[in-house]
């Protein structure tokens, strides 16, 4: 997977977003001073040695299933884990809802 790629397609928009969250359209990456792209961690793992790095790989930046709009699901996701002092993280009411369903095996449902 080309690292200009994951810059241009994920790293760039979600900067962009992070610095102006209200931003309708992304700046065009080209028309953007050198100086001022922020500049993105790459991590690199040799795959196959040893039985080490099996994980799947990314080949391309298409999604082939889903709604295939990343940065919707990465700003679902991280509403879905922040939390206030007032209130809980998503993912606690989610938990507390499921705790409390019950056995559903057991469960009668009417159509």
């Amino acid at each position: 997977l080309p690292i200009h790629l994951v810059y241009e397609k994920v790293f760039w928009p979600y900067k962009c977003r992070e610095r102006n969250p209200d931003l309708e359209e992304i700046p065009d990456i080209m028309k953007v001073p050198v100086e001022e792209l922020p500049n993105m961690i790459v991590i690199y793992r040799l795959a196959g040695l040893d039985g080490e790095a099996t994980e799947n790989r990314v080949e391309n930046l298409t999604e082939e299933s889903g709604s295939g709009d990343l940065e919707a699901e990465l700003r679902l996701a991280n509403a879905l884990a922040q939390s206030t002092a007032e209130t809980k993280s998503g993912v606690e009411i989610m938990l507390f809802h499921l705790k409390n369903m019950g056995d559903l095996e057991k469960q009668v449902y009417f159509a």
